[in-house]
């Protein structure tokens, strides 16, 4: 979750569910927030996995910004195959966690919401705007929404924060503030993303206690969004060997996304 975090258009909630530690982070954050949290499990939980990602961060910043420049359209391939590698398993579940055996076609309303809403986020923008920068009541406002928006965002699969931002336009004061050290600002932001964590991680655990084959279907579409917008658009093919890298890649990636899936299945 840490190295896809600094991969472009890769988030880190979707490496979270192929490595299948999605529910278990999302019941380890709401556990967090109820009074009634009597064991250590979620804390400890939740300590590694932040621990790890921020190592992974550190380490690996580096080398992933030499293998995008240089390999970029094959470590877009591989995760490309993580993904499509993970979706039969989420499928399965959503079936397992629905009334009947068969996929229903209302199924596929939550799945095209969820795929449209991330094709939207990625393709409207929207015309850059200049950073909202005097400190009054309606900037201070703008930025507990902005980090309420970016740390909701951050906890779904295959959506970023910060392409949210960008489609709302609250990019550029988020950023301005940040490096300009507003602090009375970065207070409201830092406000906002803690208030969206709790809430979010709230209702995404809500949904998959109750209402999990729903939930699963909006995953799925969440994922083949980020799937499809992960294409390194090839315009010259350079010959057999690079094709042939690539196809490796992508089945390296979905043979991957597979063993984790059938060691998920097994657990």
């Amino acid at each position: 979750m840490g190295i896809a975090g600094i991969i472009p258009g890769v988030s880190s909630g979707t490496v979270a569910v192929i490595s299948g530690v999605y529910p278990e982070m999302i019941s380890s954050l709401n556990a967090l927030t109820t009074k009634k949290m009597k064991k250590r499990g979620p804390a400890l939980f939740l300590v590694i996995l932040v621990v790890g990602m921020g190592l992974a961060t550190f380490l690996f910043a580096g080398i992933m910004e030499r293998l995008m420049a240089v390999e970029g359209e094959r470590m877009s391939l591989f995760f490309i195959g993580l993904i499509i590698g993970s979706i039969p398993l989420l499928y399965r579940k959503m079936q397992t966690y629905g009334h009947h055996d068969r996929l229903k076609p209302l199924r596929l309303i939550p799945m095209m919401a969820a795929f449209m809403l991330v094709f939207w986020i990625n393709t409207h923008q929207g015309e850059p705007r200049h950073p909202l920068t005097s400190v009054t009541i309606a900037v201070i406002a703008v930025m507990f929404l902005a980090g309420i928006i970016s740390s909701a965002a951050g906890l779904f699969p295959g959506i970023s924060g910060s392409m949210v931002l960008l489609a709302l336009g609250i990019y550029s004061t988020m950023i301005h503030a940040l490096t300009n050290f507003h602090l009375i600002l970065l207070i409201a932001l830092a406000l906002g993303a803690f208030s969206g964590f709790i809430l979010c991680s709230r209702l995404i655990h809500y949904l998959l206690v109750h209402h999990a084959g729903w939930s699963y279907s909006v995953i799925i579409g969440f994922l083949l969004a980020s799937a499809l917008f992960l294409w390194p658009g090839f315009t010259v093919f350079e010959g057999f060997v690079f094709i042939s890298g690539c196809v490796f890649i992508f089945l390296l990636g979905f043979a991957l996304a597979m063993v984790l899936g059938g060691e998920r299945s097994h657990a």
